[in-house]
């Protein structure tokens, strides 16, 4: 991974809490990393964690009808992600 700025991870039932746990530990180190965002896979929301200026972390959790507003300025529409992700059949 060379210098990324934003990360995306999908949750699922064995990733997440790996993906919040020590994934999540080793991403905060990349000073390059500005936005981290874990997108839920079955329902609709989406966690925006943003590095502040301090080198903390804000949080945020948006849902439909939402916009993501990543550090860079680039606006992500929740209801445009999710589009037709609930209409395929469930296996």
């Amino acid at each position: 991974m060379a210098n990324p700025t934003v990360l995306v991870e999908v949750l699922s039932g064995t990733t997440e809490a790996y993906d919040r746990g020590l994934k999540w530990e080793g991403y905060q180190q990349l000073s390059s990393l500005t936005d981290y965002l874990l997108v839920a896979q079955h329902e609709v929301r989406i966690e925006h964690f943003r590095r502040a200026a301090d080198r903390g972390w804000f949080y945020a959790a948006y849902g439909p009808g939402e916009r993501v507003v990543l550090t860079n300025g680039a606006e992500l529409s929740v209801d445009a992600i999710y589009a037709r992700a609930f209409d395929l059949p469930a296996d």
